[in-house]
């Protein structure tokens, strides 16, 4: 209605990627998610200002390297570019990425990841937490909270490069 509303969102393609993408969650009642959901299409111009944090991996030099990601719920967004990035770019880097969400069902990325294990089978291993875990899953079950990040983090190596991006008590854990 001409009216500007500025979000951040991050960009969820991996840099050099022919077209930027972005991950929208609608938010009941939210202004702009709702806009960006319903009523965008194709043709559709919207502005943008340029990135605006460091929330990136630098190339890296050939040495291996591990990079893992820990993720919950729409925080796959950005780490979904970086793993997409890392594998892509330097053949050098293991990535492991544990992401936590509610069901199975609201897993976002869940095809492209599978995909990317497919690709990398050696290089990249996706570890799921989820709170309401079908019966017989074989994964984390519960929020990923102390116990659970212990669990699944217990044998890597405090040299690794760790990016988190989630809700603040996964943060804060």
């Amino acid at each position: 209605d001409g009216v500007v509303h500025r979000r951040a969102y991050s960009a969820s393609r991996a840099p050099g990627d022919p077209a930027l993408r972005i991950t929208v969650k609608r938010v009941p009642g939210g202004v702009v998610s709702t806009h960006l959901t319903t009523r965008i299409g194709v043709g559709d111009t919207l502005g943008l200002l340029g990135p605006s944090g460091s929330f990136i991996v630098s190339p890296g030099d050939g040495a291996p390297r591990h990079i893992v990601l820990l993720g919950g719920g729409s925080g796959i967004t950005p780490l979904y570019a970086i793993a997409e990035a890392a594998l892509r770019g330097d053949p050098a880097a293991r990535v492991t990425l544990v992401y936590g969400n509610r069901r199975r069902e609201s897993v976002i990325f869940a095809e492209a990841l599978d995909a990317l294990v497919v690709a990398h089978p050696h290089r990249l291993t996706v570890i799921h937490a989820l709170e309401d875990a079908p019966e017989g899953y074989a994964g984390i079950v519960g929020r990923l909270d102390d116990a659970a990040l212990g669990a699944a983090l217990g044998t890597l190596d405090a040299g690794d490069l760790y990016y988190v991006c989630g809700p603040t008590p996964m943060r804060e854990a």
